[in-house]
């Protein structure tokens, strides 16, 4: 009995969450979209955000008519708080932007975030991921000084052709950062089971600190200097002149 009185109790939920639920499944439009000037995104739904490279400012959006009388304009420290102010379901929504310069893109829901390249005029750029949406940025040249990845959840972050001054990563749940290129300093810190795939990325110095499971790949030049406390490793390629390792449980530093 205690049995079938809680399946009861869960189908009235489902029922009940089902019935305030609009479905607006159905064909799709395209809408232009003017806001004030951005700097990047925060999506917050599901879905795909395509970010590109343009002198001007653009905003294009593939949805239904319904997602789009719902969606949220709001902007906060030049992001786009990217939500929908329904609960709608079983929708499409595609949205296209043409940024100038590119400062943050996090994905903080299931939607994902696509970057073709992020602009002579980006300084410093960070990639956030908090829930199971991946980000990916194909052109990283255009970034003049910083690249920051911070992963908090399952999603993974992959960024190519890098030219920073300084890459960090910092990695607190199982997601995956993948990273192509070259930077004078790469900082990381892993603190669970989420790996760091740097070793196709040279880094002059390296400083990375692993305090969980996750294991770090990187190329060193130079220099690097390790903090190991628990079973992640350390593996590094090239021949670094100083290499400074402190361990203090499983974790291994291992040249390949």
């Amino acid at each position: 009995m205690k049995n079938l009185n809680i399946i009861l109790f869960i189908t009235l939920v489902m029922g009940f969450v089902s019935c305030n639920s609009e479905d607006v499944s159905g064909p799709t439009s395209n809408y232009n979209l003017e806001l004030a000037d951005i700097k990047g995104v925060n999506f917050q739904t599901t879905g795909h955000v395509y970010i590109q490279y343009g002198e001007e400012q653009t905003i294009t959006i593939e949805t239904q008519p319904e997602v789009f009388e719902h969606l949220s304009q709001k902007v906060e420290d030049e992001i786009w708080k990217i939500s929908i102010n329904k609960n709608l379901s079983n929708f499409d929504l595609n949205i296209y932007v043409t940024l100038p310069q590119l400062k943050e893109a996090t994905a903080s829901s299931s939607g994902n975030i696509s970057i073709s390249e992020v602009g002579e005029g980006s300084s410093q750029v960070s990639l956030n991921t908090s829930s199971s949406g991946d980000i990916k940025l194909e052109d990283a040249t255009g970034i003049g000084s910083d690249l920051v990845v911070n992963i908090s959840s399952s999603g993974n972050v992959e960024a190519s052709n890098i030219e920073a001054n300084r890459v960090v990563v910092n990695i607190s749940s199982s997601g995956d950062a993948s990273l192509v290129g070259a930077t004078s300093e790469l900082v990381g810190r892993i603190s669970s089971s989420g790996n760091c795939y740097s070793n196709d990325m040279t880094s002059d110095k390296v400083d990375f600190d692993i305090s969980s499971s996750g294991d770090a790949y990187v190329h060193c030049v130079n220099e690097y200097n390790v903090n190991l406390s628990s079973s992640g490793n350390f593996y590094f390629k090239g021949n670094p002149t100083v290499r400074e390792a402190n361990t203090s449980s499983s974790g291994e530093v291992i040249q390949q």
